[in-house]
Parts: C-alpha cells; sequence; structure tokens
C-alpha cells in the first residue's frame, strides 16, 4: 500500500508541473483528499479509500427478502416431523413499507427529513389529550353508488381488550364504537374490534353506516321529554328552548352532535362509564318517542 501511494505522488507531481488537472475514479464511492507535503495548500489530490469487500457485505445484503420471509413463515422439516407444520400460515408475509408516514410539511408533502408528528387543531382533538375517543373520522367509505356526502362520525368508546388463545395465550384487540350522522335526524352506531386501533374505528365506522334510523325531531331538540333504561344506565331526558345549548354526558353530546340536536338537558344515573350502555339507552328512547300526530290520535 505504501510503495503504491508513493508511486501515484509522483505520478501526481509530474502532471501538476504540466498544468493539467488531475481527477482519478475510485474503486468505491469514498474519496478522500490529502495533501502533498510538495504541494501549494490549494492544489488538493483525490486518493481512492480501498475497502474490504468481507466488510462491505453483511447478512442482511446477501440474503434476499424472500429468504428472511420464508424463515420467519414456514416450518423446517425436523419441525413438520414433531408436528409443528400446522402453524405454518400463521405469520403471514406483508409489506412493510406500505402506509409509512415518515412527515409533512407545511402544504402537506411527505418529506424524507421531516419526522415531526402533525398537530391536530385544539378543537379536532379528542376528549383528553390525543386519545381517539371524541375524534372525527369523517364520512364512512363509500358503499356501491352511495357516497355518504353531508355524513359526519365520532368515536365514543375505544379501548384494548384481551382474549385467551389456546396456540397463541393471550392475544391484544382493539374494540371501538363509532356513531354517524347527517346532522338531519339520521343517525346510526357501529362496534367492531381488529388486531390494529385503525382497523378496528375504521370497521365500526362502516358498521355504523349500514345501521341507519331516523329519529324524528322538533327544530333542535327532540319530541317530549323522556325516560330511558339499558342495563345499569338510567337516562332522564328533556327538551329544552332554542340558545339552550347541549348539558348532558359527553358521550350523548357527540350523539347529539351528528343527529342535529343543539337544545338538550340530560341526567344520567347509575353508571356513567359504561358508553355503551349509556349509547343504547339513548336510541332506546329517541325511538319510542310519539310524534304529535300520534299523540293527537
Amino acid at each position: 500500500m505504501a510503495n503504491f501511494r508513493f508511486a501515484f505522488l509522483n505520478l501526481c507531481k509530474q502532471t501538476l508541473h504540466q498544468n493539467c488537472l488531475l481527477r482519478t475514479s475510485s474503486c468505491t464511492s469514498k474519496v478522500i483528499s490529502t495533501t502533498s507535503s510538495a504541494l501549494t495548500p490549494h492544489q488538493n489530490i483525490l486518493l481512492p479509500i480501498i475497502t474490504s469487500f468481507r466488510f462491505s457485505h453483511t447478512f442482511l445484503s446477501r440474503i434476499s427478502a424472500e429468504m428472511l420471509w420464508k424463515g420467519v413463515t414456514s416450518v423446517s422439516n425436523a419441525g413438520r416431523r414433531k408436528g409443528r407444520g400446522s402453524a405454518a400460515g400463521r405469520m403471514r408475509q406483508k409489506d412493510l413499507n406500505r402506509g409509512q408516514v415518515i412527515g409533512y410539511g407545511k402544504k402537506k408533502h411527505a418529506l424524507a427529513w421531516l419526522k415531526q408528528s402533525f398537530k391536530l387543531h385544539p378543537l379536532e382533538r379528542g376528549w383528553t389529550s390525543n386519545k381517539l375517543p371524541g375524534r372525527n373520522l369523517g364520512p364512512p367509505d363509500p358503499v356501491g353508488e352511495e357516497k355518504f356526502e353531508g355524513f359526519n362520525s365520532r368515536v365514543l368508546e375505544f379501548k384494548p381488550v384481551m382474549h385467551m388463545s389456546g396456540t397463541r395465550g393471550r392475544v391484544r384487540r382493539f374494540s371501538a364504537m363509532v356513531v354517524v350522522g347527517n346532522g338531519k335526524g339520521l343517525a346510526g352506531f357501529g362496534i367492531a374490534g381488529s388486531p390494529t386501533g385503525a382497523s378496528a374505528a375504521k370497521l365500526a365506522k362502516n358498521r355504523a353506516s349500514k345501521a341507519l334510523r331516523y329519529i324524528e325531531l322538533d327544530n333542535n331538540s327532540i319530541i317530549h321529554d323522556f325516560y330511558s333504561e339499558f342495563g345499569p344506565c338510567r337516562l332522564f331526558v328533556h327538551k329544552m328552548p332554542e340558545g339552550f345549548g347541549l348539558v348532558c354526558h359527553r358521550c350523548i353530546r357527540e350523539i347529539c352532535k351528528v343527529l342535529g340536536i343543539k337544545d338538550l338537558w340530560v341526567k344520567v344515573e347509575g353508571s356513567t362509564k359504561n358508553y355503551q350502555c349509556i349509547t343504547r339507552a339513548f336510541f332506546i328512547g329517541l325511538h319510542k318517542q310519539k310524534s304529535f300526530s300520534t299523540t293527537g290520535r
């Protein structure tokens, strides 16, 4: 290596005396710039870096992604003889680059060097901190020619759940409850579970769009006062004049927003943390209302 550098420097001196610019190609992409002692500080010489083939090729560069996935998703012959062949299809190969979001710029363009998360407006956040309950998920996915224009959705409940499996042990899943409405008396709710939180919320939103029901209203409030109960929850619902607002449980407040109710007073007794029972009790009470025409008869 020393003889190679000495011969290379002599060659550079001869070419520089002839006012020629020397540029040498490197065997790798790395190039080092050194200054010869016999030259001026402004005259640099490009020297190649000789890297070993042993360090430039690692284990991950020698084996393809297909071979790595095969080692994870398949069972060896020895394991198959011991009865482990039934576990071959439990883990499937998937694209790890699908759905990756590295960062957003001011104009919502994905930029690789931006890693700061996108901040929501304070009015678009959930009930507490950055949790999902209380957030707006937008309209449901289209079903055929139906685009659900004017519909909106709100997350009422989002929680992790566990169940025991005979082969995998304790399995973690997510459960979500979402209410969907158009603000004109048409609304519905859906409950769904999935291994991931995003898929659970999306599935619950689409299920709610398939269980829509029409609730008759009187302007911005209900038709009359009513009492309703479901399970451990009891609701006392009172009609209020225009401008009163929504004075009720936060779960009922989100339901009123998608229904189009703007003035209501509700007292919840019993279990105030069982959101599924509160939602069912409120919808049951809305369905049992009697319109003015029915009452007059």
